[in-house]
Order: structure tokens, then C-alpha cells, then sequence
């Protein structure tokens, strides 16, 4: 949650009964949370009591003074009749911009703009040629000319000196000089072709070399550079295995992915729905051991409230970045997976639902 410096902000806690982890406590109104700036130690320094918000929901007023520009500020909270609680959100501090606003523009010189203006006036042209301003170039920056504005067929032999393939071939070293493709097919277990997948390139130090999405043929092409590659592919509700490829300098490699439509997780009670999801980083790479929680604001009047002993308000992703809550079907929740996930939704009435599909 972005805010910006200087002002209030809230930081809103689950709590839980210590003994089952699951019951929602409700007294813990005027209990103190810590909370923890810029990855530093917990403190009770710089934050309010708690809050009752209703059905084990709390908030606590995060001072002005602690939210300086650029701070990530995390909250926790425990007491003897709690389980550990993390807070739900965290608060992020917008950077305030440096320096002053007119010495960033530049002042204009002479008494007002419009002497900046005039000033401006007299290096212009007095006429359009043809509409557009005829001009001198006597110098260009690096990286002006690209080749959209080059016309087809203005550089000639006539216009290249007679050892200029030479010169370039020896300046590229040759063929294969970072131009390899790989190009990966992904496919179902059927043969049918996978639209719309994301596909990962990793080189052996395993850094992401490459990333793309398939077309309507299952396809994407990647330029990753030679070496051993690792090609990982995502698509929800399909597991696929990764596939590796060798790619040498002047030839291109192909790789193929098959994706295996993924048996959804469902609870054995009818009255529950699996809410779940895939968590990977930026690179690709699926994310383990992140938690997350899940709050159950309100639950259908038909549906006992005893049903939410069964269900798994905090998890953690497993070693295939997979995280899951079984939660009451018709109920009003809010899902938290700290930098990865943020949503309120009513939970649907079917076995499962991807939160990735949302």
C-alpha cells in the first residue's frame, strides 16, 4: 500500500486464537503491535494500539513521523491469547520529488517566459518549406537515425566504401554474434497448441536470459545467447515441465514444452472452496515459502460459522509456488499474499477457483 510521506496511515491485523490458530479473537482492543521501518529491528515505537474493527479484524495508526519518504514499514502482532500475526498489508513510502520545481524547469531568462519566448522566435525559420521547417544539420547525437528512417535501398554499393563487408564482418566477429533464436513450442499432452503461456529462458548460472508468450500456434520465440538454456513455461491450471536446450553461436535451437492440464485442489467438504494460486518472482521462478493469509469478513447465513474450523486462513506456498486456503463458498474474503497478491472477493460456489485467473 503506496502513501504518501508525512501523513497517517493504517496497518490492519487477522487475529487468531493461540491454541487452534483458527478462531478469530476479540479482545484484543488497545493491544500493542510493533511494527518494523526499512527492514530494521520490531519496535512498539511509532505506532497506535489496536483497533476493533469487528470479527478478529483490528487496525493501528502508523504516526506521521515514521512514515518518511522512501520507507517500507511492516507491522506484527502477538499476545498470550494470539497466535503471531503479521499484518495484512504494509505501508510503502512514496519518494517526495528533490530540489526545487523551477530550478528543475529552468529559469527563464530575462525578466518573464514570453522574453524566452522572443528569444526563441528569432532562431526559428520565418517559413515552412512543403510544410514542414527546412534546417541546416551540421551534427547529430548517437542513436538519432534508426532504421525506420532510413528509406529502402538508400545505402547502395555506390554509397559504401569497397572494404565495408570486410570491416563489418571483422567488427561482429563473424556469424552467430548474439542473433541465435530459440524458438519453443508449447503444446498439450494432445498435440493441441497452448495460446497465451508465459515461457522463461535461464542460463546455467540460472539468471532469466529471455521471456516471451506463445501465439495462437503455441509459440515464442526467444534470443537468449548461447550456452546451455533451461526454458520454463506457466499457463494456469496446466503443469508443465521444463525442457533445456543447447544453443551454439550461429545456430538456432528449438525446445518444446508440454503442458498437462493440472488436477485442481478441492476440499472433501462441499460446503468449502479451494482458493489458490501459483506464486512466481519477476524472473519466472516459482516462489516457496511466502505467506500468506486469508481474512473471512462475512459468511452467507446459511453456512455455520463451524465450517470455519476447516478452514486455512494462513498458508505457505510450497516448493512449486503453489498456496491455497479452504474458505466458506458465499463468503466475503480478503486474500493478502505480501507483494504478490492483494484482493477481496466472493468466494464462488465451485470446488476451486486459480486466483490467478481473477
Amino acid at each position: 500500500m503506496k502513501v504518501p510521506p508525512g501523513a497517517t496511515a493504517e496497518l490492519h491485523f487477522f487475529l487468531v486464537d493461540a491454541t487452534d490458530g483458527l478462531t478469530a479473537e476479540t479482545g484484543e482492543a488497545g493491544g500493542q503491535p510493533q511494527i518494523r521501518v526499512a527492514g530494521g529491528a520490531f519496535t512498539n515505537v511509532g505506532v497506535g494500539v489496536l483497533v476493533d474493527k469487528g470479527s478478529g479484524h483490528y487496525a493501528a495508526v502508523v504516526e506521521a513521523a515514521t512514515l518518511t519518504q522512501g520507507v517500507v514499514v511492516e507491522g506484527r502482532y502477538k499476545s498470550a491469547a494470539t497466535a503471531e500475526a503479521p499484518s495484512l498489508n504494509i505501508l510503502e513510502v512514496e519518494p517526495l520529488q528533490t530540489g526545487d520545481s523551477y530550478a528543475r524547469v529552468g529559469a527563464p531568462a530575462g525578466a518573464s517566459v514570453s522574453a524566452d519566448i522572443a528569444a526563441t522566435k528569432v532562431l526559428l525559420p520565418v517559413a515552412l518549406v512543403g510544410g514542414r521547417m527546412d534546417a541546416s544539420v551540421g551534427a547529430m547525437a548517437a542513436g538519432v537515425v534508426t532504421a525506420a528512417a532510413i528509406a529502402t535501398n538508400a545505402i547502395d554499393a555506390d554509397a559504401m566504401a569497397a572494404d565495408a563487408v570486410a570491416e563489418i564482418t571483422a567488427a561482429s566477429g563473424g556469424a552467430g554474434s548474439g542473433s541465435e533464436l530459440l524458438t519453443v513450442t508449447m503444446l498439450t499432452s494432445l498435440g493441441a497448441a497452448v495460446q497465451g503461456a508465459a515461457v522463461y529462458a535461464h542460463n546455467a548460472s540460472g539468471a532469466l536470459v529471455g521471456s516471451g508468450t506463445t501465439n495462437a500456434s503455441g509459440v515464442a520465440v526467444l534470443n537468449p545467447g548461447t550456452g546451455v538454456i533451461t526454458v520454463t513455461g506457466y499457463m494456469a491450471g496446466y503443469t508443465i515441465p521444463s525442457a533445456s536446450a543447447t544453443v551454439s553461436e550461429g545456430v538456432n535451437q528449438t525446445a518444446s514444452l508440454t503442458a498437462t492440464a493440472a488436477n485442481a485442489p478441492a476440499s472433501a467438504n462441499p460446503t468449502l472452496c479451494v482458493l489458490y494460486c501459483t506464486l512466481r518472482g519477476v524472473n519466472g521462478v516459482v516462489a516457496s515459502g511466502v505467506a500468506g493469509a486469508v481474512q473471512v469478513q462475512s459468511i452467507p447465513a446459511e453456512v455455520s460459522s463451524a465450517y470455519l474450523s476447516n478452514a486455512a486462513l494462513s498458508a505457505t506456498s510450497g516448493a512449486d509456488g503453489v498456496i491455497s486456503w479452504s474458505v466458506p463458498r458465499g463468503a466475503l474474503v480478503f486474500v493478502s499474499v505480501p507483494g504478490y497478491l492483494s484482493l477481496q472477493l466472493t468466494v464462488p460456489s465451485s470446488a476451486s477457483v486459480d486466483l490467478s485467473t481473477l
